[in-house]
């Protein structure tokens, strides 16, 4: 089996930028690492042909996006869900085992290839007792204000609707607490990145592993634009270099 992190952190707090940041970095770098993303999956499960499609219309009623056929309107349920508390303790009923299942199905196939370290970007992590699958957990975490903030920026996001998430999310100081690296993305991305290398490797990941196939070097439409300050792990010298 591949060695498991579990990614996770309250809304705004900047779990998806790093993930996103993963990813990029697998495009551009070749980057042995697989991310599992829970809210992707939860999307393709709410897609018209996914699994959660007809039993969450089943319990919700139309609640389609309109002009836009038979797509669920993400905002309608969202409103609908921290409106009354039972419905979404049965919507979280109809999803969390589907997306347990592809959360399986995704191990499963890196444990045959051999992948050596996978990321399980998982918002409810604590929630969903994920943390018992985890070699390691990544807990990201930002101060009230900021996080409150990004969160308001958000189309279709009000205070009350924020209230609500937070109240239905593990406390921050309880995934501080049980996490075994926090990352406070409020000092950028560029220091978040960083840092989970960091964790990465000092949990046994090889090296080469978290370097990529190419070198960090001459890209000039580089994510974040900074990139010569970035620190990467090389694969060919097996240490940590740094642009400057």
């Amino acid at each position: 089996m591949p060695k498991i992190f579990g990614l996770t952190g309250g809304i705004a707090m900047g779990k998806s930028t790093l993930a996103a940041k993963l990813r990029w970095a697998g495009r551009r770098t070749g980057l042995m690492l697989w991310l599992h993303d829970a809210d992707r999956a939860v999307r393709a499960l709410m897609a018209p042909d996914g699994s959660a499609y007809q039993p969450i219309v089943a319990l919700f009623g139309d609640i389609t996006v309109a002009g836009a056929g038979t797509a669920l309107d993400r905002m309608k349920l969202g409103t609908a869900v921290f409106a009354r508390p039972e419905l979404r303790v049965q919507l979280e009923s109809i999803l969390h085992p589907l997306v347990y299942g592809r959360t399986r199905q995704f191990l499963a196939r890196a444990a045959r290839l051999r992948v050596p370290a996978v990321v399980l970007d998982i918002p409810l992590l604590f929630e969903t007792n994920g943390e018992t699958r985890c070699d390691r957990i990544v807990s990201m975490a930002v101060a009230p204000a900021i996080q409150r903030r990004r969160a308001l920026a958000r189309p279709g996001m009000t205070e009350k609707k924020f209230l609500g998430i937070v109240r239905a999310q593990v406390g921050a100081q309880t995934r501080i607490k049980h996490a075994d690296t926090v990352i406070n993305s409020g000092a950028g991305v560029a220091f978040a990145y960083r840092h989970l290398l960091r964790a990465l490797a000092s949990s046994g990941v090889p090296k080469r592993f978290i370097a990529g196939r190419r070198q960090y070097t001459g890209l000039s439409q580089a994510w974040p634009p900074r990139h010569r300050r970035h620190g990467y792990w090389s694969r060919s010298y097996g240490k940590r270099c740094d642009y400057g």
